[in-house]
């Protein structure tokens, strides 16, 4: 919605990013792609980098960083499949 709507649907998207920075503590950069079924069931801590590609049914603890410390190339990404539990420390 945010790249290639219009610029009333990019100013929407972001302005969905920053309610749910503030309210949930949940950041999910737009560019994300996430299959349906997503379930956060304690949402403090939550970061979700642009560069993942998420399949569907994701199940995600509270603390948990889907991303890296450095920069990735621009072709690169970082691809979770369906049906998958991740929490912090894993």
């Amino acid at each position: 919605m945010y790249i290639y709507g219009s610029k009333k649907q990019k100013k929407t998207g972001l302005w969905i990013n920053r309610k749910l920075n503030s309210k949930f503590g949940i950041d999910i950069e737009l560019g994300a792609v996430i299959g349906y079924g997503l379930d956060i069931p304690h949402h403090m801590g939550i970061v979700i980098t642009k560069k993942a590609r998420i399949g569907c049914n994701l199940s995600l603890k509270q603390n948990t960083t889907v991303g890296n410390k450095q920069g990735l190339k621009e072709d690169d990404f970082i691809i979770i499949g369906n049906n998958v539990d991740i929490g912090a420390n894993t």
